[in-house]
């Protein structure tokens, strides 16, 4: 009986390495492969998945910087939302503001910007003007 559940014991273990391992490499894809630390590059070698490699292509197609174009371009957008209302009369706020910049990012670049980047993207164009 003691067989069993020492077999049973190690067949959970080995699930949870397997898991684990998983959890580490998924956190590692989704980190671009110029900012990895050695042992990020490491372990990415040492445990190859097919899975894990479909992830890392798409992170690594992501931009490591945003472009002095992509901040022109929130301002601008911006600046051109300062002349609409909503259906009150009054200004849009900044949050309904940087919620459309980020949808119209997404839907002419391809380019998931959230809400926090473009508040910076505007902030920075306008301290450099």
């Amino acid at each position: 009986m003691r067989q069993l559940q020492v077999l049973e014991a190690y067949d959970l273990l080995r699930v949870a390495y397997g898991d684990l391992g998983f959890l580490i490499g998924m956190t590692i894809a989704s980190i671009h492969s110029d900012h990895r630390t050695n042992f990020e590059k490491l372990f990415r070698a040492a445990y190859p998945n097919k899975f894990l490699n479909g992830v890392e292509e798409k992170f690594s197609a992501m931009p490591v910087r945003r472009s002095q174009l992509d901040y022109s371009l929130a301002a601008a957008l911006n600046s051109l939302l300062d002349t609409c209302r909503t259906s009150l009369g009054t200004a849009m706020r900044p949050v309904v503001r940087h919620r459309i910049i980020s949808c119209v990012f997404l839907a002419a670049l391809e380019e998931k910007y959230d809400e926090g980047t473009v508040r910076t993207a505007i902030s920075r164009t306008s301290e450099s003007q």
